[in-house]
């Protein structure tokens, strides 16, 4: 599964479901070898998930040690007020470059990162070159802000602007908006960390 230039939002209900493991991304390698494979660049999702769930953004999971289950997320930005960002389950591959999870990860499990991440927490364990961790990104709400998806922009001022890696950073913002641009007005453009990039 790839997304790529993706919002995901709004309440989730699962009718008649377990209410405490809804997802609004679910990737599972399921059982005998099975593969699973997903990308998502320039990924916004946002949003509570109902009617008594916590919930997670997004859950990969792996049934057996025979399986092989494999996550990348480039550019995404993950907030949400009473979701879990991240929870890889069954010691999956979750890799993770240029995001910002403001919904934090859950903990027990394992994280890889690229570098130039913001956790809110620490639970997700990001420790490469340019990751933020116990950082709030300063984003502002889910809203119309230009292209064909609704994004979270990031405030003046944000730890987000002028923080990423140009190298794996996409061409555009989520919007359609050329990367890198000089967000913080010092006169070097350099990429944003999330799905949105700001402009001076």
């Amino acid at each position: 599964m790839t997304l790529r230039n993706v919002s995901l939002s709004g309440h989730l209900h699962l009718d008649g479901a377990d209410p405490i493991s809804a997802e609004m991304v679910y990737s599972a390698a399921g059982s005998n070898g099975a593969t699973t494979t997903v990308s998502m660049t320039n990924v916004t999702a946002s949003g509570s998930i109902l009617p008594r769930a916590r919930g997670h953004l997004i859950l990969q999971k792996r049934q057996d040690p025979a399986d092989t289950a494999v996550m990348t997320l480039t550019n995404v930005t993950l907030a949400g007020r009473r979701n879990v960002g991240l929870l890889n389950d069954g010691d999956g591959t979750m890799t993770v470059q240029n995001s910002i999870v403001d919904a934090g990860c859950s903990p027990e499990f394992t994280y890889q990162s690229l570098g130039h991440n913001i956790d809110r927490g620490t639970g997700c364990g990001f420790s490469a070159p340019g990751d933020q961790s116990n950082t709030r990104a300063e984003l502002r709400g889910l809203t119309a802000t230009g292209g064909f998806v609704k994004t979270q922009a990031l405030r003046p001022g944000s730890p987000a602007i002028d923080r990423g890696d140009d190298a794996a950073c996409p061409a555009t913002d989520a919007r359609g908006v050329s990367r890198p641009l000089d967000g913080n007005g010092d006169g070097t453009a350099v990429c944003d960390v999330g799905a949105y990039e700001a402009q001076p």
